[in-house]
């Protein structure tokens, strides 16, 4: 049980600094450019949810 804790915790540590790079890398970019990748992952997630809808379906 432990084992499986310290895992879990390694994990946990390496989303966090992957975040946090993204984070860094990020700050490259202007606000408006931000914005406009925003809304194209936006786009990206609906049209994801809308094709596992129709597949579902189908």
């Amino acid at each position: 049980m432990l084992r499986r804790r310290q895992k879990e915790d390694e994990e946990k540590e390496i989303k966090v600094d992957n975040y946090r790079g993204i984070g860094l890398w990020l700050k490259n970019y202007s606000e408006e450019e931000l914005r406009e990748v925003k809304k194209l992952i936006s786009c990206f997630i609906k049209l994801a949810k809308e094709v596992e809808e129709c597949y579902k379906a189908s």
